[in-house]
């Protein structure tokens, strides 16, 4: 790259369009100069080299000055330009901080009318474990309790999340003490499982397997809903969506679930828990 065309691509960053460079170019070689005079050596109509002067001002590349009654421009000392920089930048600056200090406020204002869901999408074994750590650090936060349902044969989970779930997650579920309320299948499948219910404060609801048959797990938590699937047949995956709406929405069909289930015989253990 030639030096000329180097300098020309660095004035086009600070903001000049092709012809403003030209002009302060020639100005710089030139001095003082009057419109006429860089019209002519340009070949620019005058009306043009007259604007393009014009905003080479008001960009403070230039200025202008009267003498004998006639306007001469003169070009801004190239120094000047890492002055016009920093002084943006610090403009710059003093906006953001501006911003920064009614960030909070703007949120309200926003949260007040609109609730814009947040989706969050995980894949493999490593997504899933990160989905359940999600549940656990907000779990931690707001010792919200967790609702819903879930599907969990150890013969058909992948191994890395299984020790996931007896090394960190239920001694961790365990240790924040916040109760759970979940629904699965009556099946073998799930009895391992179940065996933890104590530990991790849970309360459990069986329902039919050949009439409500789970493949999947889901989760209420907090603000949150998540859906997940852990079987080794399908690849493991999972979305967690934050929205108040669809949340309030999803633990009002679970109530209504958790209803009919704690009528079947083998529920009889929680049939005064209501929500």
């Amino acid at each position: 790259m030639s030096l000329l065309a180097k300098i020309k691509k660095t004035l086009a960053l600070l903001g000049l369009s092709e012809t403003e460079i030209s002009v302060y170019l020639d100005l710089l070689k030139s001095g003082n100069s009057s419109t006429s005079s860089v019209a002519n050596r340009l070949e620019l109509n005058r009306s043009t080299a007259r604007y393009t002067l014009e905003n080479l001002c008001k960009k403070r590349f230039a200025f202008q000055e009267n003498r004998d009654d006639s306007f001469y421009f003169t070009a801004e000392d190239p120094e000047k330009i890492l002055l016009l920089l920093k002084n943006e930048q610090s403009e710059i600056e003093e906006k953001e901080n501006a911003v920064l200090d009614v960030m909070g406020d703007l949120k309200k204002l926003k949260k007040s009318h609109v609730d814009v869901p947040s989706f969050r999408f995980f894949e493999g074994v490593d997504g899933l474990i990160e989905m359940y750590e999600d549940v656990l650090k907000t779990s931690r936060k707001t010792k919200c309790d967790l609702y819903g349902y879930a599907r969990l044969d150890y013969n058909e989970t992948h191994p890395e999340f299984v020790k996931f779930l007896n090394e960190v997650y239920i001694p961790e579920r365990e240790r924040i003490g916040n109760k759970s309320f979940f629904i699965f299948n009556e099946s073998e499948s799930n009895m391992k499982y179940l065996e933890n219910n104590e530990k991790v404060h849970r309360v459990s609801l069986l329902v039919p397997e050949d009439l409500f048959p789970f493949k999947t797990a889901f989760h209420i938590y907090d603000k949150k809903i998540a859906f997940s699937s852990q079987s080794k047949e399908e690849f493991p995956s999972g979305i967690i969506i934050e929205h108040s709406s669809m949340r309030d929405d999803h633990f009002s069909l679970f109530k209504m679930a958790w209803e009919v289930a704690k009528k079947l015989p083998i529920n009889k253990h929680a049939k005064d828990i209501s929500f």
